[in-house]
């Protein structure tokens, strides 16, 4: 793979995280899988335009840490559209952070940062070619939905800088899965 750039798919399998009784979500456990949240958060983006914006956005993706529910969202004629909105927050864990999911991808922040989802048992993917893209979506009853695109550094940045950033912004290493 280190001379030649590749299109990888990540299927997740598009779960929704589901409310605690308070209207919360804590962080997620090993004892249950991974989800997806619905959410909105300040953000930045460029339009068509080449013009810079920042406010409120929304985006379905992985988001593990805790979060608030904002409100319970219609869904007409479909299962397959997000049920709720989150506010997704992160709080230092007292108790350490073992057998806590991490993000990954991790959407927030200057750039998407991509740490270890199946880089344990797929190796090549540390060392992808510039130009390569990884595409994070979940499995969906007619089909597959994608939520996060990255494309490999086309800089001095690294996949293995972006991997020790990721690790020590949001997921102690010990505790990635």
């Amino acid at each position: 793979m280190a001379d030649s750039r590749c299109f990888i798919q990540f299927p997740h399998p598009g779960y929704e995280h589901q409310p605690d009784p308070s209207g919360h979500k804590a962080w997620n456990t090993y004892a249950n899988a991974h989800a997806r949240k619905f959410m909105q958060f300040a953000g930045q983006w460029t339009d068509e335009r080449g013009q810079q914006h920042s406010g409120k956005m929304r985006a379905w993706g992985e988001w593990e840490a805790q979060s608030d529910l904002l409100q319970e969202l219609d869904r007409p004629d479909s299962s397959e559209l997000p049920r709720y909105l989150w506010l997704p927050y992160y709080t230092d864990q007292t108790y350490g952070y073992e057998r806590l999911h991490n993000t990954d991808s991790f959407i927030f922040g200057e750039r998407i940062l991509y740490s270890n989802c199946k880089q344990a048992k797929r190796p090549n993917l540390r060392n992808l070619e510039r130009g390569s893209v990884i595409a994070f979506g979940s499995k969906k009853r007619h089909g597959w939905v994608l939520d996060t695109v990255l494309s490999s550094p086309t800089h001095s940045t690294s996949w293995q800088q972006t991997r020790i950033l990721h690790s020590q912004a949001m997921c102690p290493t010990h505790s990635c899965t």
